[in-house]
């Protein structure tokens, strides 16, 4: 059987709020019939003890979603050599989107990512590991602590870049200010919805209403399931 290639942009949350997506990507994995996850947890700004906290987070989720018989693989030297293919799926952590971006564009994981999701791979980006996978991480200007330059995501979503954690009212202003400098469309992902990207085709699950910010200036609000 061909297994679609699937991309999960996930906005986060805590455990009950991405427990529906999170099923759904255990699904996927136990259908790719390779239950391996690599486990990529870089954007977070700490040290090999604060990864490792990360790990047992993850195995705990997993564990909690009677996901015990998947194997976690966890890597924070992306420059080295990695066999993607034998993963069933690669998660990729939150944090800081600009220094995720940095760390995978320097280390060339991002072209190998792509090549693994051309190839029927399945992808988690939780937070900003959602946000690399759009079109632009400036949406996330304000964690460009360090001056990074490089702005351009992976484009995986259409044109569409990414703002997780979205609180509506709160977080209109930076993005109509996003939209007025870069000419991109913006989708809005409150706390534990997720995009689900496969074959070109994106779908909204999860648990409440998304949004989508148009360069026309109106916001178009989408239903758990809708697809576009």
């Amino acid at each position: 059987m061909l297994v679609k290639n699937k991309i999960y942009l996930s906005s986060g949350g805590n455990f009950d709020k991405t427990k529906t997506i999170d099923l759904h990507f255990i699904k996927s994995i136990r259908e790719s019939k390779k239950l391996t996850i690599l486990f990529i947890p870089t954007a977070k700004d700490t040290d090999q003890e604060g990864f490792k906290k990360c790990f047992e987070w993850l195995r705990n989720k997993l564990d909690l979603l009677n996901a015990r018989d998947i194997i976690i693989v966890m890597e924070t030297e992306l420059s080295k050599y990695i066999d993607l293919e034998k993963f069933g799926a690669v998660y990729i952590g939150g944090g800081n989107t600009y220094k995720l971006k940095k760390e995978i564009t320097e280390s060339s994981f991002n072209e190998r990512l792509i090549k693994y999701i051309q190839s029927g791979g399945i992808v988690y980006g939780a937070s900003a590991g959602a946000v690399i996978m759009g079109k632009n991480i400036a949406i996330y200007q304000e964690e460009n602590k360090n001056s990074y330059i490089m702005e351009n995501g992976m484009s995986l979503c259409k044109d569409y870049s990414i703002r997780c954690h979205y609180v509506k009212n709160q977080d209109d202003e930076k993005i109509w200010k996003f939209i007025k400098k870069y000419n991109l469309p913006v989708i809005a992902l409150p706390l534990g919805d997720a995009i689900l990207v496969s074959d070109n085709k994106q779908m909204l699950i999860g648990e409440i209403n998304a949004f989508i910010f148009n360069l026309n200036r109106t916001v178009m609000e989408i239903e758990i399931g809708h697809k576009f």
